[in-house]
């Protein structure tokens, strides 16, 4: 049986209850990207709680302490904020709506926070793209969304299993937005904002996401052969069970970043920020991790480093939960 953590880094916080999502936040843990659409939260004590990206949508935090609460990029859009204490909390880019309620004199424009815009036209010109297809466009129409999808805005839109193969998508904003299962294959992402953006079982092979930002950006299952990360920011994203094999990715964020699983056999991790990260049962055979931070990164004991790399020595934390398991299970 799972246990809460997996849960949380494998299907989501969506069924989790009010008591459970408490306990996960008071036991130290981080809410990174988490489903928390609709949950009462109200007079929770949230103090210092890691919620960046999460979605928070129509969730009820009325009295909620979330003083000095991390809330970068979380999804705030109808959310009851009313008698909640913000102080020291950080908004920054976090999307909320004419409906958001705040506590009386707080200004979510000062604390950094966007407010929605409305999008009915653009979804309505995506719903046409891929509903009935392009047939009907005229030339003009095709070269006007063509020109409108590099630094586009299209964060928080439901593109789950759309078919974005080549598209120019750099510069594009596409915080938060729903790309699971999405073909975007040869696409091209660089410096896209994708802070938050749910990229499970996405394929991203030949995709160039070159100074993107996928802070805590959802990958699970998501394909990732021969694409491009230079310069990517992947703080605290959810990068479980992902094949990363190869791949550069020196001076790259990674920090809190979830490689539980992970396969990072051959990559180059020289002078990356690993700190902070999961690297339970995490190959990283052959890697070359010269001037890496592994700082409070977590190992276990089916942690597989490159020769003549030591873990402790680097300042990384053995996690100690999985001993009971005699030979790992994961790699075959």
């Amino acid at each position: 049986m799972p246990t809460r953590w997996e849960r949380v880094y494998s299907v989501g916080m969506a069924d989790f209850t009010r008591e459970e999502v408490i306990q996960v936040i008071e036991d130290g843990r981080k809410c990174v990207g988490a489903d928390l659409q609709g949950i009462d939260l109200s007079d929770a004590d949230l103090t210092g709680a890691n919620l960046i990206g999460a979605n928070l949508s129509g969730a009820i935090l009325s009295g909620a302490d979330l003083r000095a609460a991390i809330l970068d990029g979380a999804n705030l859009r109808e959310a009851n904020l009313r008698r909640a204490n913000l102080n020291g909390a950080s908004l920054r880019l976090a999307d909320y709506t004419a409906n958001t309620q705040w506590p009386e004199g707080f200004d979510p424009e000062a604390a950094g926070a966007v407010l929605v815009d409305d999008v009915e036209d653009v979804e309505a010109v995506w719903e046409r793209v891929y509903g009935v297809g392009m047939a009907a466009f005229t030339r003009e129409e095709v070269e006007d969304i063509a020109h409108k999808l590099k630094g586009a805005d299209l964060h928080g839109l439901d593109l789950r299993g759309v078919d974005l193969r080549g598209a120019d998508l750099s510069e594009a904003d596409l915080r938060g937005a729903q790309l699971q299962g999405a073909s975007l294959r040869h696409t091209d992402l660089r410096r896209a904002n994708l802070l938050g953006a749910f990229l499970s079982n996405a394929d991203l092979n030949w995709a160039n996401l070159s100074d993107a930002n996928l802070t805590a950006a959802w990958f699970f299952g998501a394909k990732l052969q021969n694409c491009t990360l230079r310069g990517a920011d992947l703080t605290g994203a959810n990068l479980m069970e992902v094949d990363l094999q190869g791949h550069y990715l020196r001076g790259v964020s990674l920090r809190e970043a979830n490689l539980f699983k992970a396969n990072l056999r051959k990559a180059n991790l020289r002078e990356a920020d690993l700190s902070g990260a999961n690297l339970c049962f995490a190959r990283l055979q052959r890697a070359y991790m010269r001037d890496a931070n592994l700082t409070g990164a977590r190992y276990n004991r089916h942690t597989w480093f490159p020769y003549r790399v030591s873990a402790e020595e680097a300042g990384a934390v053995y996690d100690s939960s999985y001993d009971h398991i005699k030979s790992s299970p994961w790699y075959d």
